[in-house]
């Protein structure tokens, strides 16, 4: 037994452990099971579409991290993201300018949503209008058949607007032709030969030629008005009301032949 003692106050000063085999084995078998990783989801929507490549997560500090490209809707979403702060950042598409990074938080299990964010352009740019106007001519009722003209964007809203509503009846067309140079959302345009005033066109065709083009420009006095009733910068669509009275120079005063009146015009777009 003395010797025993003896042996162990030997390896104890030597500083080798005691029971290492079996102490080691003991620690492998209550070792607990790691913990998983608590993650999030991080989403949101781009508007106008198609205006971001794509959305970027990074640590802070670094600059690599990993991409979601929004969808044909303009969302997107991270899933998966372990909890904890990050930096949100955006590639531009070609004539765009990326937003501003900002910093989020993720939570364990729960989504963190940025919500809407509208992508503005990088210069003026115009768009193609598309819907539907109405209108009368001489008291003879007109719906469009085909809608041309552009609207320019500036920063993402509307600062002009030229609207051509055709109303095709076999060979003959009736066109309504409706320019705002300086366009600044709803409220009433004047139509009338002044400084900054819109300006209003009418044209019938017949077998695709022209036998009466009428205009605003040019005669003084108020000729018509446009009222812009809506402007949705995340719809993209605008609606409205119009009537005027436009002059053919070539035309006859004795015959009526000179003038038209259009009345009750009504548009509804989209650009």
């Amino acid at each position: 037994m003395k010797s025993l003692v003896r042996t162990w106050a030997l390896l104890a000063l030597a500083g080798l452990p005691l029971f290492a085999t079996t102490v080691s084995c003991s620690k492998k078998q209550d070792d607990p099971t790691p913990p998983a990783i608590a993650v999030g989801t991080v989403d949101g929507t781009i508007t106008p579409v198609g205006s971001i490549n794509y959305a970027q997560l990074t640590l802070p500090g670094e600059t690599n991290g990993v991409l979601a490209a929004p969808d044909v809707q303009g969302y997107f979403k991270f899933s998966n993201v372990a909890a904890g702060n990050y930096n949100l950042s955006f590639q531009a598409a070609s004539g765009y300018i990326a937003p501003s990074p900002r910093t989020i938080t993720v939570a364990a299990g729960s989504t963190t949503s940025v919500g809407s964010i509208t992508v503005n352009q990088s210069g003026p740019s115009s768009v193609a209008l598309h819907g539907t106007a109405t209108w009368m001519r001489d008291n003879t009722a007109y719906t469009s058949t085909t809608i041309g003209g552009t609207v320019t964007l500036t920063n993402g809203t509307p600062s002009s607007f030229n609207l051509l509503a055709t109303a095709q009846n076999g060979g003959a067309a009736e066109i309504v032709g409706l320019n705002i140079p300086y366009f600044s959302g709803t409220g009433l345009y004047r139509l009338e030969n002044v400084q900054f005033s819109g300006n209003a066109t009418y044209v019938r065709t017949s077998g695709g030629i022209p036998f009466g083009s009428f205009r605003t420009s040019g005669y003084s006095g108020l000729l018509g008005t446009v009222t812009v009733a809506t402007v949705n910068t995340t719809a993209r669509t605008i609606t409205g009301t119009f009537g005027y009275t436009a002059y053919d120079p070539q035309g006859s005063a004795a015959s009526g032949t000179d003038r038209v009146y259009v009345s009750n015009g009504t548009f509804s777009l989209s650009y």
